[in-house]
């Protein structure tokens, strides 16, 4: 069998054994790979997830105004960890379908899931070389991209707003605008969310996405609930 031609992956499923590296139960998948475990029986939940993984993203986390201000060259995880909680690939992978779980817009566009014509391109100085499409100025309405009733196919619909802010290397570094009309469980919706994004491009996808949530308002360790830009408010994006 020839690898990218027979086959794109391997999924690897195993029985969950009494002791030793197989006992646990779940999935494991590498990051912008083709490879994925998954104990028997196999979950949608699950396998989403670890797809999402191969599809190039770790697990997203949040930054907090209070790291932001007291720890800005660290950011939440490992232990101390608060999870983003806006999509499948931060915390919210177990929810039902009908609960709508999604990944970013920001990798649905990098994907051609979400054309180019629904992103608005933006940063201070206008059109640069470097991007020739972006605007300097304008007022949007953005539509939720998780209502799947709803088609990115249109010129006036737009998805996200992506605000680039350097490249180093192979990795470019921006700030992502979105809404999520459903969120699920009631959290993750209705609110403008801010989010800080980088592409190392490469690999096998093309490219690993990772991201935190930039939490406007900072007053709790939540993200879902109340970290998005409030209604009829002026938020100023400070790196």
């Amino acid at each position: 069998k020839i690898e990218g031609q027979d086959y794109d992956g391997i999924c690897l499923v195993y029985n969950v054994a009494d002791a030793g590296v197989f006992s646990g139960g779940g999935g494991w998948a590498n990051v912008n790979g083709n490879f994925m475990w998954s104990s028997y029986e196999m979950y949608i939940t699950v396998v989403r997830h670890e797809i999402g993984h191969n599809f190039g993203h770790p697990h997203h986390l949040s930054n907090s105004y209070t790291y932001r201000n007291t720890r800005p060259d660290m950011k939440e995880g490992d232990g101390f960890a608060k999870y983003d909680g806006f999509d499948m690939m931060s915390g919210g992978n177990d929810v039902p379908n009908s609960e709508n779980p999604h990944i970013a817009v920001a990798s649905k566009w990098f994907f051609n899931w979400v054309p180019g014509s629904s992103i608005v391109h933006m940063q201070p100085e206008g059109s640069t070389v470097q991007c020739p499409g972006c605007l300097s100025t304008g007022t949007f309405t953005l539509t939720s991209f998780d209502n799947p009733s709803v088609v990115p196919n249109s010129s006036t619909r737009k998805m996200g707003i992506h605000i680039p802010i350097m490249a180093i290397g192979n990795t470019v570094y921006s700030y992502w605008l979105s809404y999520r009309g459903a969120g699920y469980n009631g959290a993750a919706a209705s609110g403008l969310s801010v989010h800080l994004s980088w592409f190392r491009l490469g690999g096998i996808f093309g490219a690993e996405y990772n991201s935190q949530n930039y939490d406007a308002i900072g007053n709790t360790r939540a993200t879902t609930s109340d970290s998005f830009v409030t209604n009829d408010s002026c938020y100023y994006i400070f790196p």
